[in-house]
């Protein structure tokens, strides 16, 4: 009976094991679906636009492949969980995603996320949710392990400015991180991809915080183009200057007030391709704070001037500030860029001035400007600004007989000329000196077979002696006085005087005239 008893109450033991366990997997199915609809009801239509950028709730878009993995922390989970919305978001576009694809931008995620502890939930998954919107977009022209790495850098780089960017700013810089990057991967080695990606992620976030006007296309754009540019390279660059090159022009170019979306995008797209340089003697800050003044100052003159032109100064002008970077400071570099850009595209006639003179002379401005900063030890970064504006404002000309290297000497001599030392010295006297000199170098070179190098000296010597009587002028009497024929000032290059520098017939009367001929 003993043994009877016993195998009657085992026998009820697991007939009610196995009705608890029928009750305790049905809520987890329908916990699931409920989930699953919640998802679908919260995803855009299809056809909506990348910039809009949806901020879904941090319960929203859970899936059997987020619940497969239980050993996640919480952050972990709500970047698995953003990658999954960005996903969805990228196929309501229209895009086929393979399940492959996916996983790529769920692992890219919350790989992201172990390398920052300091976001929170939503910031996190705001930033995944954007990487992998902007990765997936691209699906169909790369591989698996280009969107886990494009997705991984975009969200780390987003999720480095947490503590004052909200989860809208966060989502749009990876968004047009990712999307830029990934673009570009099918050229570049898979390191650059993650580098560019987390660069102009965390530059485009920066620009949002320090420009709280920018709206989500220009926050968008602003990494978008940062990363394409950083990418577009066909000479070896380090990953560390294509990091610092990507995150300096999406800074900068998320500081436009009026600039629509294609402008940020192409000033930062030009500012990350001059900064992307193969020059050994910068270092990552002088890289950073060079394309960030050039992206800044090419978005500040957008009125009259097309994308094309935006595009090129902002490069030519990153370019030349780190030609004479060796000893600079990066304010010194970043007012020297900023300056040469935006004189490069400040004048009316900008329309009917090629894009390679447009080009040449913000580079030459730069170039100018932080050599002068350099030799002269000077900080006021107003000044060097103005330097640098002013030059390539002079250097902008419908003349088509001068040939681009005396356009560009005669920048680089200008602005280096102008910046003084002298504390009674305003910056727009600066600015007037070195656009009058440079103005006076490229016509005067138009006249006469001057070498580069002459061209330069006379323009840097002009501008000098223009500043230093300046207490005595107006800014119009400085600019105007400066114009003087190439002849005079290459006499500064102490060369041996020579029939082609001898005085004209409209220069000041010798003092000794010629006996007449015999005869008359």
């Amino acid at each position: 009976m003993d043994r009877f008893t016993r195998a009657v109450v085992a026998v009820g033991l697991v007939f009610l094991v196995s009705i608890a366990s029928i009750a305790v997997v049905s809520p987890t199915n329908s916990g699931t679906a409920s989930s699953t609809q919640s998802m679908e009801a919260s995803a855009p239509p299809v056809g909506e636009s990348a910039a809009t950028l949806p901020v879904l709730s941090v319960n929203d878009g859970r899936s059997e492949l987020l619940q497969a993995d239980s050993n996640r922390s919480t952050r972990e989970q709500a970047a698995a969980r953003g990658a999954t919305q960005g996903a969805a978001l990228a196929q309501r576009q229209g895009v086929s995603i393979s399940q492959e694809q996916r996983q790529a931008a769920v692992q890219g995620a919350t790989q992201a996320v172990s390398q920052n502890q300091s976001a929170s939930v939503e910031q996190v998954q705001a930033a995944a949710r954007g990487a992998a919107h902007g990765a997936l977009l691209q699906s169909q022209d790369v591989n698996v392990t280009q969107i886990q790495v494009a997705t991984q850098g975009a969200t780390t780089g987003a999720v480095s400015q947490t503590q004052q960017a909200n989860v809208t700013q966060i989502q749009a810089a990876a968004f047009g991180a990712c999307h830029g990057a990934v673009a570009q991967s099918q050229r570049v080695k898979i390191t650059q991809v993650q580098v560019a990606a987390r660069g102009a992620a965390q530059g485009a976030a920066t620009g949002a915080v320090q420009n709280q006007g920018a709206s989500v296309s220009q926050i968008q754009e602003a990494g978008q183009g940062a990363a394409f540019g950083a990418l577009d390279q066909r000479q070896s660059v380090s990953v560390q200057q294509v990091q610092a090159a990507a995150q300096g022009a999406a800074t900068g170019a998320a500081q436009a007030q009026t600039a629509n979306a294609k402008q940020v995008q192409v000033a930062a797209m030009g500012a990350a391709r001059g900064g992307a340089t193969q020059i050994q003697q910068v270092n990552v800050e002088q890289i950073q704070a060079a394309c960030r003044g050039a992206a800044a100052g090419a978005v500040s003159q957008v009125q009259r001037v097309s994308v094309t032109q935006i595009q090129v100064a902002a490069q030519g002008a990153a370019t030349g500030g780190l030609t004479q970077a060796q000893g600079a400071t990066v304010s010194q570099i970043q007012s020297a860029c900023r300056g040469a850009a935006v004189g490069a595209l400040s004048i009316t006639q900008v329309q009917v001035v090629n894009i390679v003179q447009i080009q040449i002379v913000a580079q030459g401005a730069a170039q100018g400007a932080t050599q002068g900063a350099v030799q002269k030890q000077v900080v006021n970064v107003k000044q060097i600004q103005a330097a640098a504006k002013g030059s390539a404002q002079g250097g902008v000309t419908q003349v088509q007989t001068v040939r681009i290297t005396q356009i560009q000497s005669a920048c680089a001599g200008a602005a280096a000329g102008a910046i003084t030392q002298s504390q009674q010295v305003s910056v727009t006297q600066v600015q007037a000196a070195a656009r009058g000199a440079c103005k006076g170098g490229v016509v005067a070179s138009q006249r006469q077979q001057a070498s580069i190098s002459q061209v330069q000296a006379a323009t840097r010597g002009a501008a000098n002696g223009a500043v230093s009587q300046s207490q005595q002028a107006n800014v119009t009497q400085i600019q105007a006085a400066r114009r003087v024929p190439l002849w005079v000032e290459s006499r500064r290059c102490r060369k041996p005087r020579s029939r082609r520098f001898r005085r004209l017939p409209s220069a000041r009367p010798p003092v000794r005239r010629s006996p007449p001929r015999k005869g008359t």
